[in-house]
């Protein structure tokens, strides 16, 4: 008997310490700008920014995808993965609306992170049939 009490009160003071380090680490892309001055763009894409920041900010912070340095197609598979979220509610044309946002948006600039520092750019799985090495940066040979 006192071992299972003694099993119970151990769960009971190590199970919220074991769950506090299995948590995910905070995204670096949450500390970085939560909204975007739009004004400047046209008044179709402020209009899907509109609709970005609704639908998007219901799952994560909006700060998330404005600081994410995904390219078009990055952000095309991106959105496909989360419109099978079951609580996504979003039609295939809005997402077609997001998704002509993000792409107007790639091809201005990538999205700074606060502190004007920008994240690494996403790892990209090598092309089969592609050039594989390339000289090293002046940097990495300084090493």
């Amino acid at each position: 008997m006192t071992r299972l009490a003694l099993a119970l009160v151990l769960a009971a003071t190590l199970g919220p310490a074991v769950a506090a380090r299995t948590t995910a680490p905070p995204d670096a892309r949450d500390r970085g700008p939560r909204s975007l001055d739009v004004t400047g763009y046209p008044a179709e894409q402020q209009e899907n920014y509109a609709l970005f920041a609704d639908k998007c900010s219901k799952c994560h912070t909006l700060a998330r995808p404005i600081n994410s340095r995904f390219n078009a197609q990055e952000w095309k598979a991106y959105l496909k993965r989360m419109l099978r979220r079951p609580d996504c509610n979003t039609s295939e044309e809005q997402a077609r609306q997001i998704y002509s946002f993000l792409k107007y948006r790639c091809e201005l600039s990538p999205a700074p992170v606060s502190g004007g520092d920008r994240l690494p750019p996403p790892l990209r799985r090598p092309v089969p049939g592609a050039a594989t090495a390339s000289p090293a940066s002046p940097r990495a040979q300084a090493r």
